[in-house]
């Protein structure tokens, strides 16, 4: 799910626990800035039961650049910090 969002990302954040709600597996992915809740933009949300973590490296690289895959407790802490 691709989730538009304007800092302080309160919208994404809240998409982030509710995917996380499911009981899968969840991950953030997005331009590593992003993650500061500082910047305006996109971040990419997925689920999976179980994720792979091979995944997590593959979408790294495959960017945007510089990117960063948000999974277990970063996602978590990500989706739970309220700014």
């Amino acid at each position: 799910m691709n989730v538009g969002d304007d800092p302080p990302l309160t919208f994404a954040r809240e998409q982030a626990r509710l995917l996380q709600n499911t009981g899968h597996d969840a991950a953030a992915l997005g331009e590593t800035g992003m993650f500061t809740g500082q910047h305006a933009g996109n971040i990419v949300l997925a689920a999976a039961s179980p994720w792979d973590v091979q995944w997590t490296a593959a979408l790294t690289a495959a960017g945007p650049h510089p990117a960063t895959v948000l999974t277990s407790g970063d996602y978590e802490a990500f989706s739970l910090t309220k700014r």
